[in-house]
């Protein structure tokens, strides 16, 4: 079962992982943060695209749940864990996929996201291992010290939440050329680590 949730902030986002996790245990397979600004650079790379849901979010969260036992209702266990989560505002818009399509329309946009960076030769990619506990703290740090350096560079943080492994990627800032950007790249990525 797959589903892309919008939330309203990566504290939001760890906040749902631990539920989740603490809900669903081991059939929990996928938990992938990606930002609205990640989003917007697929569409951007793509010419367009379409949103997987409304209203839109800052966030989203690809989330994945698999198991091969025949005596669990997955689809039912996944939607009473969302419908709770919704009740208590942690999820904020989602939709969950009701084919083999769907899921690989939502998947695209987490692997769009991380296409569409390499492919913008202004983008500053890394890849940083982070603590669970410790993600949004460390997005917090991050986002302070690589605006002290390149102030209104667009930090695009995505990865996978479930084991604090964060592509922690900054696109120049609109006013700024990527050459100029590019100047601050070794000061950038001292920050990030």
């Amino acid at each position: 079962v797959t589903a892309c949730l919008g939330v309203a902030s990566a504290d939001a986002a760890l906040a749902l992982f631990v539920r989740v996790r603490e809900e669903l245990g081991e059939i929990l397979s996928a938990f992938e943060l990606m930002p609205r600004a990640g989003l917007e650079l697929h569409f951007a790379h793509l010419g367009g695209g379409r949103e997987p849901f409304e209203p839109l979010t800052p966030w989203l969260v690809l989330m994945e749940a698999d198991c091969a036992s025949r005596h669990i209702d997955l689809n039912a266990v996944f939607e009473l864990v969302l419908t709770e989560l919704m009740h208590e505002n942690l999820v904020l818009a989602g939709t969950l996929a009701t084919s083999e399509a769907q899921r690989a329309q939502l998947w695209r946009l987490r692997e769009g996201m991380a296409q569409a960076m390499i492919a913008d030769k202004a983008a500053i990619k890394s890849d940083t291992a982070v603590p669970v506990a410790a993600l949004t703290d460390f997005l917090r740090t991050a986002d302070a010290a690589v605006q002290a350096i390149a102030p209104g560079c667009v930090p695009v943080p995505l990865g996978h939440i479930g084991d604090g492994n964060i592509h922690y990627n900054l696109l120049p800032p609109p006013h700024m050329c990527a050459s100029d950007f590019m100047q601050h790249k070794r000061a950038l990525f001292a920050a990030i680590e």
